[in-house]
C-alpha cells in the first residue's frame, strides 16, 4: 500500500506482507496512490523504523523526489529494506532512520551491527546494486559510528555497499535532550543532502538511542507462583547502581534500588533476576555470582538481598512478604525501569498485565497459578511494542535467567560477544591406522564427535565443530554428512575457504557442577504446584557431578530444549534433527527410584521428535526396563527388562525410519524400532487436573525432553551429561596401492559464524567463531599384506573351482583344495601394477578358464593359458591401448576356444582374434568392415541367427539406427539395417528367443511413455513388430524375464518397489497373453530377493526379504499364478543379510545362507521347496570377515564358501556339509 504525502511529489509506502497486520503512516499523508508513479524516478529513498517515537512528524516536507517506507514493526527490518531495493538501479542516496547504538542500527525487529554484519553480506551487497557509482548512504540513530567498534562499523558497511557512508557518533535528535543531526563521521566524500526538513528537526522532541537496559521477562507471580522481573542490560559497562524498578502506581507499591557497587559496569548481555524474596510460594534459586569472563552473565538476587556487591534496597515494603507487589487486579501491575534521576528509561509496554484463571472442573473453583509474558524479539527498542511480547503463560513454564529463544536468544548472545574455541592442548592426534586399497565400504572413518572429544573449550558453550584448512596425504581426504552413507571430497582447503563440520552440542555437562538450564540449551521446568491439590512438579539440585531430579507424581518436571511458555528454540543455533543424515542423543543417567500408576507411563523419559514431526520416539524408563511409548500412549510397543538403577551411558541413534538405543560398550541395542507419529496427542487437556498445555511438543520440529512428563509417575534420577552427537565424519582415502602417513589440520569451530554443518568456502580469519590455533591429525596407510582375492573361476582342469590371488609386489597364484582338504598352492608369473586383467576365459578350448593381460601403458597383451601345472604365457600383438579396445570376448566360431573382438576408436576398424590353439602365436587377426560412428555401439554379441556362430547387435542411441552384422565364423556374412527407432527413451531391454525358435527377439520398454513392444525376428532379419501394451505407471519397471509357466515362451515379470504392485505378462510367443496381477499395493520395504525354482514344479518362485523388520516368505507359483504365499519368519536382528542362495545340501533345493557382518553370526535355512524345513546357527566368523563366492572348491559337488577380510588381507575357505562345517581353512599368508 503506499501513500502521497503532503510533500511536493513525494512517495511514502508501509512495508507491509500478507498475514501481517498494516501499520497506518500518519494521517497527514493523503489518499492511497499507485507508487510506482515515483518509484522508476526517486533518486532518494527513506527508511524510517516505526520504532523512532512520533516519527510522522519527521516525514512532514520532505525533500521533493524522496520515496519513504515505513519498517512494519512485525517484519524483519533488513528483509525489508532488502526486498524493496531488489532489482532496483540509480538511487543515489539511501537514508535510514532508526534508533542506534554503538557500532549498530536498531529496529523495531531486527538489527544490522558489528557483530552480525558479515552473515548479512548477501543483503548489503544488493544494496550497493541498487545505488548509483558514487551513492551515499545516511545513518540516522544515536552513536552508530561513536568509538572503534563504530568506526568499523561504518567501515565495513562501506566495503559490502560500495556506497560512501555517514553516521553519527553521539546522540541524534533533539537538542534539549543533548542530540543533533549531525553525522559526524563519514566515509569518502558525501554528496546527499539530507531529506528532513529544519523545521522537522527542529521540532523534533526525542533522541534515537536505545534504552541502556530493558525488562526481558515478567512474572506476576500470584496463587503461589513466582514472582519476578528481569532485566537486560543492552549497553556494554553501563552503571545501573542506584537505578530502581517500580510498578505502575503513582506511589510506587514496589520500589527497589540497585544500590550495591557491582552494578556499575555491568556487560551487555547481562540478565539480572529481582523476584519476591518474601514469597514463600517462590521456587527460584538465589544466584550472587557473576563472571562474564567465564560466560556466566545471569544474577538472581533476592528483594531482601540487603549487602554484598548486589545488594537491593527495598524503598518501601513492596516484595516484603507473600502479598507481593502484582496482584492480578490492578491496572499498576506494570513494571518500569528509572534512573538515577527518576527518570523512566522502559516501561512494560502491554496494556493488560498477565493474569490468572479459573480450574473449571475444580469444585469449589481454584485460581490457577500466576502467569508471566516474555519478550521474544531482538532489539531494546523492539521491547518497547507491545506487539514483540508473547502470550501470557504459566509462570512455571518462565525461565528466569535465560534468553527466551528464538531470535530473542541470538539477541542476547550477539550483545555478549563471542569469545573464540579453544583446543585443551597442543598434542596432534593419532586416526586409526588403515590399509592401502581398503574398500570405499569398509574405510568407516572418525566421527566429528569422537575427533574432538574432550579437545575443546568454549566459555560460551557452543557448538562444537571443526573447520578443515588443510589436508595432506596421497590420496582425498572426505568428509560425510550422513554417517557414511555418502562421501564428499574436501578438496583444496585453506584458512580462507575452509569446510566446517559439526560435531556435537554439549547439552549438559554435569561436571560444571550446575544444573542444565545454567548451561543455555536446556530449561528446566516443573508444574506449577495447585493450591489443595498438587504439590510443585519436581525439584532438582546438583549432586556431585550430576544434577539430581526428583519429580511428584502428581505433576512433572524435567528439561527440554524448547521455551516452557511458548513454542520456540530456547537456543536458535540448536542443530536441524535431521533423521535422513542421521543424528544421536547421548546421555547418563541413573534410576534412583521410579514408581507409577500407569503401567503405560514412567517417571523418567526421552522424548525425541526429528525436524520431520511425525516421525519421533519416546522411551520410558523404569528401574528394571525400558520401553517404546506407542503412538497413542496406550502401551509399549518394544520393551527389555534392564536394571538401570547404575549410572549408564545410553545412545538414542536415530537413521532414517530407524531408532535404537544402546548402552556404553554394547554392539548390540538394547531396544531398537520404527520412528513414530505422536501428533494424535491432544495437548489442551493434557496438564495436571486437565489444564492445558502451552503447546504441543510433538508437534514441535527438532524437540528434545528428558524428565517426568506424566502426572501417573514419578522418579527420582541423576542426570550426568546430555549431548548430540552429529552423524559427521572424516575419513582418507589413499591412493591405489599408497602407504604412508596422511595428516589432516583444522580449527575450533563454534557454528556462530552464520553457516551450517558441511558449508565449504569458509573464511576462518575474520570471525571469532574459529581457534586461533590448529591442531593435526595424523594417519598411517599401512601396505596391504598379499594376497587379495581376483576371482573364482576354474583354472585348473580339476573340475572345482580355485581362487586367483593377486599380491602387493604383482605376484600371482591360484589356490584350491586338494583331495585331502589342504590347500594346494600354483605359483604364477608376476607382474607390474600397468598390467591388468582384460577377461577371463577359456581361450585354448580345453575347459580351463585362462586369463587374458593387457598393459594399459605400452599396449601389449597377453594370453595365460592355465592348467595344474600354473600359467603358459602367449603373447599377442601390441595395440595403441588409448584407441583399440576390447568389445568382447567369446566364441564365435563355434569351436569351444574363446575370441576376442576388438574396435579402434580412432578410425572405427573392427577386427577378431580368432584363437586357433594349433596355431604357435595363438591368434589370428580377421578384419571386419570398419563403423567410423563413435555413437553406434555394439549392444549385444550373441547367436541371433540359432546357426551356432555369434553375431553381432549394433545400435545407435543418438540417432536410433539398429542393424545387426550376420557372422560366419569370424567373418562377416552380411549387414542388416533394422527400422531406426528415434525416440531415444525407447531402449532395448532384453535379447532373447521368445517364441523358441531359436532365433534372438528384441524387447523395447520406454521409460517415460511405458511402451513395450518386440521386435519378432526371423534369423537376422524383422518378421513383425509387436506391440505389448503401455505401463502407464513408470516406476512399474521389468523385474525379470524368464520361462515362469514352463511353455517354453519367457514371460515378463514386472514390479513397482515404490508401491509393491506386482504383475506377470504371460506371453504366447511374441504375443501378450494375459496379464495378471500378483499384488496391486504392498509394503514397500519388502522386495524381490530371488526368482527361481524351489520347488522343482518347473515354475519359478519368488523369494521375499524386509530389510527393516527382517520379514522372509516365498510366494509358490502355479505357473504365472500364485499357488500361496509362505512366511518363512522374521531375523530379528536386520544386520542379518541373505547372503547365498544355493544347493548347500545336495538335494536340488535350493537353501538360503545368512551373514550378520557386524556381529559374525551366521546361519543355514534348510529349505523343502518353498518351504522353511529346518534352521540351522552355524558357528560365527571373525567380524571383517566378508562372503566372497560360494562354490564348490573340494569337488564333493556341494557348495563351500570364500571368506575375505579386507582389513588383514586374510583368506579362508569353509568347506560344508549341510549344516555341518567341515574344514574352516586359512590360506597360507
Amino acid at each position: 500500500m503506499s501513500y502521497n504525502s503532503l510533500t511536493d511529489k513525494t512517495s511514502v509506502q508501509l512495508d507491509s506482507k500478507s498475514n501481517n497486520s498494516i501499520y497506518l503512516p500518519s494521517s497527514t499523508l493523503s489518499s492511497p496512490l499507485d507508487s510506482s508513479l515515483y518509484t522508476a524516478g526517486s533518486s532518494s529513498v527513506l527508511f524510517i523504523d516505526a520504532s523512532v517515537s512520533n516519527y510522522e512528524s519527521l516525514l512532514v516536507g520532505l525533500a521533493p523526489q524522496t520515496e519513504v517506507h515505513v519498517l512494519n514493526p512485525a517484519q524483519d527490518a533488513i528483509a525489508s529494506i532488502t526486498d524493496t531495493l531488489l532489482g532496483r538501479q540509480g538511487i543515489s542516496s539511501l537514508q535510514i532512520i532508526s534508533h542506534g547504538s554503538v557500532g549498530s542500527l536498531d529496529f523495531a525487529l531486527g538489527s544490522l551491527n558489528i557483530n552480525n554484519i558479515r552473515s548479512y553480506t548477501n543483503e548489503l551487497q544488493s544494496w550497493g546494486k541498487a545505488l548509483t557509482a558514487d551513492g551515499d548512504i545516511l545513518l540516522y540513530g544515536c552513536d552508530v559510528a561513536a568509538g572503534e567498534t563504530g568506526a568499523n562499523f561504518v567501515q565495513q558497511l562501506s566495503l559490502l555497499t560500495g556506497a560512501d557512508i555517514a553516521a553519527s557518533n553521539d546522540l541524534t535528535g533533539s537538542s534539549s535532550k543533548g542530540g543533533n543531526w549531525v553525522l559526524e563521521s563519514a566515509t569518502g566524500v558525501i554528496e546527499s543532502s539530507k531529506v528532513l526538513q529544519l523545521d522537522a528537526m527542529a521540532g523534533y522532541d526525542s533522541v534515537l538511542n536505545n534504552p541502556v537496559a530493558i525488562i526481558n521477562e515478567f512474572s506476576q507471580g500470584s496463587t503461589g507462583a513466582r514472582e519476578w522481573v528481569e532485566i537486560l542490560v543492552v549497553q556494554d559497562n553501563a552503571n545501573l547502581q542506584n537505578y530502581r524498578l517500580v510498578d505502575g502506581s503513582t506511589s510506587n507499591t514496589l520500589n527497589i534500588q540497585l544500590s550495591g557497587t557491582g552494578f556499575n559496569g555491568l556487560k551487555a548481555g547481562t540478565l539480572i533476576v529481582l523476584y519476591n524474596g518474601g514469597d514463600v510460594d517462590s521456587a527460584i534459586t538465589p544466584d550472587l555470582n557473576y563472571d562474564p569472563v567465564k560466560g556466566d552473565y545471569s544474577l538472581q538476587i533476592s528483594s531482601l538481598n540487603s549487602t554484598g556487591n548486589f545488594a537491593v534496597t527495598r524503598l518501601n515494603n513492596g516484595w516484603g512478604g507473600t502479598t507481593g507487589a502484582f496482584d492480578n487486579s490492578s491496572s499498576t501491575d506494570i513494571p518500569r525501569l528509572l534512573d538515577t534521576a527518576g527518570k523512566e528509561i522502559y516501561i512494560f509496554p502491554k496494556s493488560v498485565t498477565p493474569a490468572g484463571f479459573q480450574l473449571v472442573p475444580v469444585s469449589p473453583l481454584r485460581a490457577l497459578p500466576g502467569r508471566a509474558t516474555a519478550f521474544v524479539g531482538n532489539t531494546a527498542i523492539g521491547a518497547t511494542l507491545a506487539a514483540n511480547w508473547s502470550d501470557d503463560y504459566y509462570s512455571a513454564a518462565g525461565n528466569p535467567g535465560l534468553a527466551n529463544g528464538g531470535i530473542n536468544t541470538a539477541w542476547i548472545n550477539s550483545l555478549r560477544g563471542n569469545v573464540s574455541p579453544s583446543f585443551n592442548n597442543t598434542a596432534n592426534l593419532i586416526l586409526p591406522r588403515i590399509n592401502e586399497d581398503m574398500p570405499s565400504l569398509y574405510n568407516e572413518g572418525v566421527f566429528i564427535s569422537d575427533l574432538i572429544e574432550g579437545q575443546i573449550s568454549d566459555i560460551n558453550n557452543n557448538i562444537q565443530g571443526i573447520a578443515v584448512t588443510d589436508v595432506i596425504g596421497t590420496g582425498n581426504w572426505q568428509y560425510s554428512l550422513n554417517g557414511g552413507l555418502g562421501w564428499s571430497n574436501f578438496g583444496k582447503v585453506s584458512d580462507t575457504d575452509a569446510t566446517v563440520l559439526t560435531g556435537k552440542v554439549s547439552l549438559y555437562n554435569g561436571t560444571a557442577n550446575n544444573t542444565p538450564e545454567n548451561q543455555g540449551w536446556l530449561q528446566y521446568g516443573a508444574s506449577p504446584p495447585v493450591p489443595n491439590l498438587a504439590n510443585v512438579g519436581g525439584t532438582q539440585a546438583v549432586n556431585n557431578g550430576a544434577t539430581n531430579l526428583s519429580s511428584t507424581e502428581s505433576g512433572s518436571a524435567g528439561y527440554s530444549n524448547y521455551s516452557g511458555g511458548f513454542a520456540s528454540l530456547l537456543n536458535p543455533a540448536f542443530p536441524t534433527l535431521d533423521r535422513n543424515q542421521g543424528f544421536s542423543l547421548s546421555f547418563d543417567v541413573k534410576i534412583n527410584s521410579e514408581s507409577h500408576t500407569d503401567n503405560t507411563r514412567a517417571g523418567f523419559n526421552v522424548i525425541l521428535v526429528t525436524s520431520d514431526k511425525t516421525k519421533a520416539i519416546e522411551l520410558g524408563f523404569w528401574q528394571n526396563s525400558i520401553f517404546a511409548q506407542n503412538p497413542t500412549f496406550t502401551g509399549s510397543t518394544e520393551s527389555v527388562d534392564r536394571n538401570t538403577t547404575a549410572l549408564t551411558r545410553y545412545d538414542l541413534v536415530v537413521l532414517g525410519d530407524i531408532y535404537q538405543l544402546y548402552a556404553a560398550d554394547e554392539a548390540i541395542p538394547i531396544l531398537t524400532g520404527l520412528l513414530r507419529d505422536y501428533t494424535a496427542f491432544d495437548h489442551t487437556t493434557a496438564g495436571p487436573f486437565g489444564i492445558a498445555l502451552p503447546y504441543d511438543p510433538y508437534e514441535q520440529a527438532n524437540f528434545v525432553y528428558l524428565g517426568d512428563n506424566t502426572s501417573r509417575a514419578a522418579a527420582n534420577i541423576n542426570l550426568a551429561r546430555v549431548e548430540l552427537l552429529t552423524n559427521s565424519k572424516i575419513r582418507f582415502a589413499p591412493s591405489p596401492n599408497t602407504d604412508g602417513d596422511a595428516a589432516i589440520k583444522f580449527s575450533a569451530w563454534d557454528g556462530t559464524n552464520g553457516v551450517i554443518n558441511g558449508s565449504a568456502g569458509v573464511n576462518t580469519t575474520t570471525s571469532n567463531a574459529f581457534s586461533t590455533t590448529i591442531k593435526i591429525a595424523n594417519i598411517t596407510v599401512d601396505p596391504v599384506p598379499e594376497w587379495q582375492i581376483v576371482a573364482v573361476d576354474n583354472f585348473t582342469a580339476l573340475n572345482k573351482q580355485s581362487i586367483l590371488q593377486r599380491s602387493e609386489t604383482g605376484a600371482y597364484r591360484v589356490v584350491y583344495l586338494n583331495p585331502d582338504i589342504l590347500p594346494e598352492l600354483v605359483a604364477l608369473p608376476t607382474m607390474s601394477s600397468s598390467w591388468e586383467i582384460g577377461g577371463i576365459a577359456d581361450f585354448t578350448g580345453d575347459k580351463i578358464q585362462d586369463i587374458l593381460f593387457s598393459n594399459s601403458t605400452t599396449g601389449e597383451n597377453q594370453i595365460w593359458g592355465m592348467s595344474a601345472n600354473g600359467a603358459e604365457v602367449i603373447n599377442l600383438p601390441t595395440i595403441n591401448s588409448n584407441n583399440l579396445t576390447i568389445q568382447h570376448i567369446g566364441d564365435f566360431e563355434g569351436d569351444r576356444d574363446a575370441d576376442i573382438l576388438l574396435r579402434d576408436s580412432s578410425n572405427g576398424e573392427i577386427k577378431i582374434w580368432a584363437a586357433n590353439p594349433a596355431n604357435p602365436n595363438l591368434m589370428s587377426e580377421v578384419v571386419l568392415p570398419s563403423v567410423p560412428d563413435n555413437n553406434t555401439q555394439i549392444l549385444k554379441v550373441s547367436d541371433l541367427d540359432g546357426d551356432n556362430d555369434l553375431d553381432i547387435l549394433w545400435y545407435n542411441a543418438v540417432s536410433g539406427e539398429v542393424a545387426i552384422w550376420q557372422m560366419d565364423g569370424t567373418l562377416f556374412a552380411q549387414g542388416v539395417q533394422l527400422p531406426t527407432v528415434s525416440d531415444a527413451n525407447t531402449k532395448i531391454q532384453l535379447i532373447a528367443d521368445f517364441d523358441g525358435d531359436k532365433d534372438m527377439d528384441i524387447l523395447w520398454y520406454n521409460s517415460i511413455t511405458g511402451l513395450t513392444a518386440l521386435w519378432q525376428m526371423n534369423g537376422v532379419n524383422l518378421q513383425q513388430g509387436v506391440v505389448l501394451g503401455y505401463v502407464s505407471d513408470t516406476n512399474t519397471k521389468i523385474k525379470q524375464i524368464a520361462d515362469f509357466d514352463g511353455d517354453k515362451d519367457l514371460d515378463i515379470l514386472w514390479y513397482n518397489a515404490a508401491t509393491g504392485y506386482t504383475a506377470i505378462w504371460e506371453m504366447d510367443g511374441v504375443n501378450l497373453k494375459n496379464g495378471i496381477t500378483l499384488a496391486s499395493n504392498g509394503d514397500a520395504n519388502t522386495k524381490i530377493e530371488r526368482i527361481a525354482d524351489f520347488d522343482e514344479d518347473g515354475d519359478l518362485d519368488i523369494l521375499w526379504y524386509d530389510a527393516v523388520t527382517g520379514f522372509t516368505a516365498t510366494w509358490q507359483m502355479n505357473g504365472v499364478n500364485i499357488q500361496q504365499g509362505i512366511s518363512l519368519g522374521y531375523v530379528s536382528d536386520t544386520n542379518t543379510k541373505i547372503k547365498s542362495i544355493a544347493n548347500f545340501y545336495g538335494d536340488s533345493n535350493l537353501d538360503i545362507f545368512w551373514h550378520n557382518e557386524t556381529t559374525g553370526f551366521t546361519a543355514l535355512w534348510n529349505m523343502n521347496g518353498a518351504n522353511l524345513q529346518e534352521g540351522f546357527t552355524l558357528p560365527a566368523v571373525d567380524v571383517g570377515f566378508k562372503v566372497n563366492t560360494v562354490g564348490d572348491l573340494n569337488g564333493d559337488g556341494r557348495v563351500d564358501i570364500v571368506w575375505y577380510n579386507s582389513n588383514t588381507s586374510s583368506t579362508k575357505l569353509w568347506s560344508i556339509d549341510g549344516a555341518n562345517l567341515l574344514n574352516d581353512i586359512f590360506l597360507i599368508i
